[in-house]
């Protein structure tokens, strides 16, 4: 769900809000834009799992306008990413939000401090701008041919491919055990070395 919010008194369009991240992220683009001294940054010694985090801080957060909105501080993790995104929330926020997400119905609902349900509607503009700059971004280079194996049966075999070579896949290589029954064959890493 893509939406806006209020962050330390901007309002920040492009926020996904993200069920399954375990934390609230907020992009070094962003965190450029919104006007805060960077010595308010403090170090962020955690592991987290694909991303190298530049450290956290802690910001005032809006959710909803006027009298229907709830604001309290979360924690953000500076993140320096190449994304469509300007920040994202996360689980823990969600759940202190005490939201309700639907994705079907691209609304989420939460309580006020006055006992009122809110209904947060997703922004359908950005949300389709956010999901095609989002795959121009996850574009990888095109798949290329590194080598043919020889088969040792003397069967033809699959060729073996890998995106980039820091990347590598894994790729198995099927050969026909006999001519007479194609149907029977069995599997070999062309990288093991047990051949």
């Amino acid at each position: 769900m893509v939406v806006s919010i209020v962050i330390a008194n901007f309002m920040v369009s492009k926020v996904l809000f993200d069920q399954g991240s375990s934390i609230d992220i907020l992009y070094w683009k962003t965190f450029q834009r919104l006007e805060i001294s960077s010595t308010t940054i403090k170090p962020h010694y955690k592991p987290l799992l694909g991303f190298v985090g530049e450290g956290y801080v802690d910001l005032m957060t809006t959710f909803g306008q006027g009298k229907f909105s709830w604001s309290f501080t979360v924690r953000y993790l500076i993140v320096y990413a190449n994304t469509s995104y300007f920040s994202l929330i996360g689980r823990k926020t969600l759940n202190e939000l005490g939201a309700i997400v639907s994705t079907s119905h691209l609304k989420m609902k939460f309580p006020t401090l006055t006992e009122e349900i809110v209904i947060i509607k997703v922004d359908y503009k950005q949300a389709r701008q956010c999901y095609v700059e989002n795959l121009k971004v996850a574009l990888y280079p095109p798949i290329r041919e590194l080598r043919k194996p020889h088969s040792p049966f003397g069967g033809s075999s699959s060729q073996v491919m890998s995106i980039i070579e820091e990347f590598p896949i894994r790729t198995l290589v099927i050969y026909e055990i006999t001519k007479g029954n194609p149907g029977d064959t069995f599997d070999v890493d062309p990288r093991d070395d047990r051949q």
